[in-house]
Parts: structure tokens; sequence; C-alpha cells
């Protein structure tokens, strides 16, 4: 069991905190993460949790603003479902630049400035999810493209060979807390998808109440 503590949080604030998977052969297997909302705690939203993984292909052809599909280029055992043993899948997100936020920068900041989202918040890579998966098309050199169709259009061109970044988040959406609910992500899964070393798991909760708080949850992995 692996503490999550996100805090001290101000009334009215969003903070988030960042746990690194160790540099482990198999990185960890995620099980559960859960915490309990107490009365000072309804009102308030679990802002995110997500696993940014990191790069997992380029971008194989330049994109456009405003475009929803983007071209990737990368390993074949890679670019398809995970539940082919691929890593990509419908439903998880792609970032596209470089992957270097961290909470420590993003808390220092507001959260919701250049039109971002408590969910995707400034400091970090504009988040899009996967919509489609396209079909493998041969490159040589064992390498392969993939057409990704967006649930949402590109709000900023991207450049070819820029990185594709792979997020799976546990909150699609911010979670409203209610009073007495036990939030448990990932307890109710047969089965869960290896956290490799490296990637970060990040967590953030916005205080909507009156008095700053800390809030503590419990994050279970096997290894």
């Amino acid at each position: 069991m692996i503490p999550l503590v996100v805090g001290p949080i101000g009334a009215g604030e969003t903070k988030y905190a960042d746990y690194v998977v160790p540099d482990l052969t198999f990185g960890l297997d995620w099980h559960n993460a859960h915490f309990y909302a107490g009365e000072a705690d309804s009102g308030d939203q679990i802002a995110a949790a997500k696993l940014l993984v990191g790069k997992i292909a380029v971008v194989a052809a330049p994109a456009a603003e405003g475009a929803t599909t983007i071209v990737l280029a990368g390993y074949p055992q890679v670019l398809k479902s995970a539940s082919q043993g691929g890593a990509i899948d419908e439903g998880f997100y792609l970032s596209f630049g470089t992957e270097d936020s961290a909470a420590a920068t993003i808390n220092e900041g507001d959260p919701i400035a250049n039109d971002r989202t408590i969910d995707n918040p400034n400091g970090e890579l504009v988040e899009y999810r996967v919509k489609r998966i396209g079909t493998q098309t041969p490159l040589g050199g064992g390498l392969v493209s993939v057409t990704i169709e967006l649930m949402s259009a590109l709000v900023a061109d991207v450049a070819q060979n820029a990185d594709a970044n792979l997020v799976i988040r546990g909150l699609p959406v911010p979670l409203p807390v209610t009073k007495g609910d036990t939030v448990n992500i990932g307890g109710d899964v047969l089965t869960a998808g290896n956290m490799p070393a490296g990637a970060i798991l990040r967590y953030g909760y916005q205080n909507n109440g009156a008095s700053p708080k800390t809030i503590r949850g419990i994050f279970t992995v096997l290894y």
C-alpha cells in the first residue's frame, strides 16, 4: 500500500501530486486507489487521477489545428488495442510534444488558465481522447503507421516527428465528492495493466470548502 496525499489545499484551490513508478523491471500492476469522503469533503471534486505513461510513438505527418485525426508511427506491438496486447485503446488519451510536466509546477500557477480545466490543467500538454484506432500500414524497418481518430479537434498545429504520449485516465472527468462515499478507482476490475517504470501517477483534488485541508488516500499495487 502506498499513501496518496494532496495538500495542504486552501479554500477554493485545486492541488496536484505525483507518484513516479519506481525503476523495477516490470514496473507495478495497478490494484486500486481509494479514499473516504467525510462531512467536510462533500461538494469537493477529485480533479484528476491519471497515469502519464509517456512516449509511445511519433507523429508521422503534420496535423493542423482543428483536425480530428492524426497519424502515428511506431512499433506494431504498441500501436494496437490494449485488449490485443498493445498499449493504446479507445477511451485512452494522447498528448503531443515533450512531456515534462510536474505537479509541483502546476501547483505554482492557476490550473484553469489558458482555457484549461482541472482534469487537464495549465502546465500539462493538452490531452485528446482516442475515439477510433485505424489499421496498421507497414513503413519498413519494423515500424507501422496508424491513423487515430480523436474525440475533439486539435487546438494547435502538431508537427511531424513530435512525441505522441499515452495518458490513461482513471477519471475521464472530475468526480464530485459526497460525504460518506468511499471512492474506489480500479477495485471493481478483474485485471489491471502494467504501469511501466518512470510513468507518473498524477492525482488532484479541488477543495470547495471554506477551510484548508489535506486529502489522504491509499493506493494498492501488485509487484
